[in-house]
């Protein structure tokens, strides 16, 4: 569940303000009805004690009717919103096959003025990209049933990618747009390790690469594959190839 939940927050920490969705046909879940995004996110009563102060049923109408017929009589692709207590958000209708499927809110802004106005009006460029991205991505979540197998692909091209770098299954969740802890068991069903033992096992495939075929000391070649150390190196080399680098590299070298 709430696959979609890791890309919306980071996007609320960049643009500096928080998503409600009102998902008026479904498409932010799995044919199982299992949710893409938190449950807290279908309600502006939920999210803003604000709103949760208002009368339920003029938010309803507010929020749900009235807006959605503004956005049948003029077809905008964004709209900025107030409701009677003069909290102020950015609004976007979703579509499919001409029907509005969703509508995403960012806010809640009270006065804004100054570079929080500018922030505003930036968002209204951002969020209709950001807001027909995630639909896209729940879509291929739909059409792809969750058998893991479509993510081997993409985890092994990331650990292809990042080795060298100081990278966490945190980033692989982000990435994936997954939970940290099913991003782990994603990993463990599909390639019967974690995370970190797939990153080390291609750290030490590039470093006898390189103690085969280089020149750089095997410090050097630490650093180069992603290790922190050069001492962490030797000891996970030992560890998984059963001698060190440098005994490693006497047995390999190719003699002329």
């Amino acid at each position: 569940m709430y696959d979609l939940e890791p890309a919306v927050v980071d996007f609320e920490k960049v643009c500096g303000c928080k998503i409600t969705v009102h998902d008026l046909a479904g498409v932010f879940a799995h044919r199982d009805r299992k949710p893409m995004l938190g449950e807290i996110r279908a309600s502006h009563r939920q999210s803003y004690t604000e709103c949760a102060a208002e009368e339920r049923d003029y938010c309803v109408k507010h929020c749900m009717f009235d807006f959605n017929r503004r956005v049948n009589e003029s077809g905008r692709p964004c709209y900025l919103k107030r409701c009677r207590r003069r909290l102020l958000e950015v609004a976007i209708p979703l579509y499919r096959q001409q029907n509005q499927v969703a509508t995403l809110f960012a806010g809640l802004w009270k006065h804004p003025s100054g570079a929080e106005a500018e922030r505003i009006r930036r968002l209204c460029n951002v969020l209709p990209v950001f807001g027909e991205g995630l639909l896209r991505r729940a879509e291929f979540l739909r059409r792809h049933p969750e058998s893991g197998f479509r993510y081997r692909d993409e985890i092994a091209g990331f650990v292809e990618a990042h080795f060298n770098r100081p990278v966490s299954v945190a980033d692989l969740a982000r990435k994936l747009s997954l939970s940290v802890s099913r991003t782990c068991h994603l990993t463990r069903t599909l390639f019967g390790k974690s995370f970190s033992a797939l990153l080390v096992a291609e750290r030490l495939e590039h470093a006898r690469i390189y103690l085969a075929s280089s020149d750089y000391r095997v410090g050097e070649i630490g650093l180069l594959c992603g290790f922190g150390s050069a001492e962490h190196f030797c000891r996970m080399f030992t560890r998984h190839c059963k001698m060190p680098p440098g005994e490693y590299r006497k047995t390999h070298r190719p003699t002329i």
